[in-house]
């Protein structure tokens, strides 16, 4: 027998399981790109105007870090500028999806299931690879094809149709190895997540450091940024995808076959027979079973605000460079303001990514349930709502703690640019602390489908990628106000450029009660399991 005999019949099986989310994301990632076309012509509608834009958005360390580089001041340039959070979204979701037919699989035990049956050993891993990666061609097909439509450059449209592509199949096969690293789902997106980050610092810090070309080029965002579609049109860029590619692919299998099955590269290692005095309350146990995120979260935000804090200093220079941008930009504030727009826009990054970590934290109690551990936890004299407490504490303290030390780490480096640590933690610290009311929004989303809709949960994964997408392209697609207002993060002040107001977070502050109390009283009163 194969080592991929059975491949096609777990196809079938994911796109039986995924028969309602892989169609609405791959429609979403073909709809958002082409809308933007429609949408940046009425904003732009003259030669002129996107010239501007282009200028503004090269001088704008906030802009440039954010999205990257416009390389063309035409329509096609601006799409593909505005369009680039939407391919990195993309990577994330493939990645996701590849874990989720992989180690999750094997964490549930599905995988020794379908074992027993007459498949190969790499048959789950490839089918989950072809999925996503037939997935991401058909996305980049039709993102050339609607480009093209809107009377955009044929060549350009190509480019941008692959640029789509090939950021779906490299972050496939990334999570395809990092499948096979841990034995939980939980780390291995961990690691993909940390994987992701280190190569979107490296293009960040490549496009606003003077002499950085080396970092955009040793990371795959910067790559997607090189193809420079409507600009350039750098078709060589797909051959670093395609060995990329077929390295990490070849990397997933060769793992696959040298690890268990339900075992990782990185071994777990055994617990004691009798737990300590310290692990003996459900508090203490969700520790030792958040610790590991906490901490990886914790370093990785240390980083990015260290750098982000760190890019500020050269703002003052760049817009010296032209005298025309210099007026511009002194009647917004001067280098004083830029360094508050810089910051608002980076925290506002930090704010959503930080609400990742704390669904993560707080679906850890439905991981821990379907896993068959919580029954046994109950059976003594455990409370419900204590156990699932537990773990909330972690999904709304980790992300103030998290949130926390990267704005620090963001202060002092600032402070040290600008020489004055007072104004840097004031201003930092507080555009931190606005972001936490949001992030918790999405918390109690979680915690209210946790206890009364469990199988249901995946939903907060796609309200967070909604509120990405509205923060990034709801304005460029000339959304309603009411669709911009679903995402929590749009009713935030943009602090430091703006005083905090209280009303808002006080709604949001209301919502989150709201929706935790239901959670927790709907645990109370439904099944286990």
């Amino acid at each position: 027998m194969s080592t991929l005999t059975g491949t096609g019949k777990l196809i079938r099986l994911i796109l039986r399981r995924d028969r309602f989310l892989l169609p609405s994301w791959v429609l979403l990632m073909i709809v958002f790109p082409i809308g933007l076309a429609s949408g940046i012509r009425e904003i732009y509608p003259s030669a002129s105007s996107r010239q501007t834009a282009e200028t503004m958005i090269n001088a704008s360390p906030a802009f440039t870090a954010m999205m990257g580089k416009v390389f063309s001041p035409t329509l096609g340039g601006l799409v593909a500028w505005r369009g680039s959070m939407v391919v990195l979204i993309l990577g994330v979701i493939c990645g996701l999806t590849v874990i989720r037919h992989t180690r999750a699989d094997e964490e549930a035990g599905r995988r020794e299931l379908v074992g027993s049956t007459v498949v190969g050993r790499h048959s789950n891993l490839a089918a989950a690879l072809v999925v996503t990666i037939v997935a991401s061609l058909v996305i980049g097909g039709f993102v050339a094809w609607g480009a093209n439509g809107q009377d955009l450059d044929t060549t350009g449209s190509l480019v941008l149709g692959a640029q789509y592509a090939v950021a779906g199949i490299v972050f496939a096969c990334l999570a395809g190895v990092c499948a096979q690293l841990t034995e939980g789902a939980g780390g291995a997106r961990g690691i993909f997540f940390i994987v992701l980050g280190a190569a979107y610092m490296l293009r960040m810090g490549g496009d606003v450091t003077s002499g950085g070309e080396w970092m955009t080029w040793s990371s795959p965002a910067g790559w997607l940024e090189q193809l420079q579609p409507f600009a350039d049109d750098n078709w060589y860029v797909l051959w670093y995808f395609g060995a990329a590619s077929v390295a990490l692919v070849a990397a997933a299998f060769w793992l696959s076959a040298h690890r268990d099955v339900e075992a990782g590269v990185f071994r777990t290692r055994l617990g004691r027979a009798r737990a300590r005095w310290g692990l003996r309350t459900p508090l203490a146990l969700a520790w030792r079973l958040q610790r590991g995120a906490l901490i990886g979260w914790s370093i990785g935000f240390v980083a990015m605000g260290a750098l982000l804090g760190s890019m500020s200093g050269g703002i003052g220079d760049m817009v010296n460079e032209s005298a025309a941008l210099k007026e511009i930009f002194a009647r917004l504030g001067g280098e004083a303001g830029l360094n508050d727009a810089f910051f608002a826009a980076m925290v506002g990054m930090l704010g959503i990514a930080v609400a990742g970590y704390s669904i993560q934290a707080a679906l850890k109690a439905r991981v821990e349930e379907t896993g068959h551990k919580t029954e046994q936890l109950l059976a003594t004299s455990v409370s419900r709502v204590g156990w699932t407490a537990s773990h909330l504490a972690f999904a709304f303290a980790g992300p103030a703690v998290v949130l926390g030390l990267g704005g620090i780490a963001m202060a002092i480096t600032y402070g040290q640019t600008i020489d004055d640590y007072g104004k840097a933690f004031a201003d930092v610290l507080r555009a931190c602390a606005v972001q936490l009311p949001a992030a918790w929004t999405l918390t109690g989303l979680a915690t209210l489908l946790f206890g009364l809709l469990p199988r249901l949960l995946g939903l907060t994964w796609v309200a967070l990628t909604a509120c990405l997408l509205l923060g990034q392209v709801g304005e460029a697609l000339q959304l309603p106000d009411w669709a911009l207002d679903l995402s929590p993060f749009s009713h935030l002040p943009q602090v430091p450029r703006e005083d905090v107001t209280a009303q808002p977070l006080l709604w949001l502050g209301a919502i989150v009660v709201a929706t935790t109390v239901v959670g927790l009283f709907g645990f109370r009163r439904r099944d286990v399991g």
